[in-house]
């Protein structure tokens, strides 16, 4: 697998990650900006990620939710579609 790298801030080259990017910034990190723990704020990542791929409807989706969306898309049940953990080495 080759990585490929963007620029930083640069939503024109990959406008999709970018509004991720955006959104997990201002709605989760921005109030917790005074953390300094990797633990607490792997912590903060995760329950963000759930809420935004599995509560949260997306206008894009016809307001569903990631997951259900994807479901659909695979004719398949949201719990058989996987998240994969990840985390922030210090």
């Amino acid at each position: 697998m080759t990585l490929v790298y963007n620029y930083p801030k640069s939503p024109k080259m990959n406008a999709f990650v970018e509004r991720v990017n955006g959104t997990v910034q201002s709605e989760y990190l921005d109030r917790f900006y005074e953390e300094t723990n990797i633990g607490k704020i792997n912590e903060i990542l995760y329950d963000c990620l759930i809420e935004y791929n599995f509560y949260r409807p997306h206008r894009s989706l016809n307001l569903l939710t990631p997951i259900e969306y994807c479901s659909k898309l695979n004719n398949r049940d949201a719990e058989m579609v996987q998240m994969y953990w990840t985390q922030t080495i210090h």
